[in-house]
């Protein structure tokens, strides 16, 4: 009998399932409270980084929803209708 956890392996803030690498949910939740603190801050060229490094970071996983969430959680998504002018 094959057991889950020999499945999945976590390496540097992924979750490595057979199908899919996944940011896991601490990292993220981190990453986002960085990323509102640099917002609140005021300074966009610092905001700018963070947001770099951050998505460089989860680039390696299957994460384009959680990247998409995050810049529409930031008011930072072109397009976005909820956005504020």
């Amino acid at each position: 009998v094959e057991r889950a956890h020999a499945r999945l392996r976590m390496v540097l803030g992924f979750r490595i399932l057979p199908d899919c690498i996944r940011v896991k949910r601490s990292s993220a939740l981190r990453a986002l409270r960085k990323l509102r603190e640099r917002k609140t801050d005021g300074e966009p060229a610092r905001l700018a980084m963070t947001v770099q490094s951050v998505f460089s970071h989860w680039k390696h996983a299957d994460s384009y929803r959680l990247r998409e969430a995050t810049l529409r959680e930031l008011g930072l998504l072109h397009g976005d209708d909820d956005a504020e002018p």
